[in-house]
């Protein structure tokens, strides 16, 4: 919706995951699932709203 919305998002996401993996709470794996998590998971949102709202009309 707001694609400069998301980029700030993103841009302070990764300085916290890269602590976390530094700090040995995550492995690297577990910030690349959590990422692509996050994507998909956004993406089939905007999806359905806008499938949603197709059938709406």
């Amino acid at each position: 919706m707001w694609p400069p919305v998301g980029t700030t998002c993103g841009a302070l996401a990764v300085p916290v995951a890269v602590e976390r993996v530094h700090s040995g709470a995550h492995y690297p794996s577990d910030v690349a699932a959590g990422a692509a998590l996050g994507l998909a998971s956004a993406a089939l949102v905007r999806a359905a709203s806008r499938l949603l709202w197709r059938r709406a009309l």
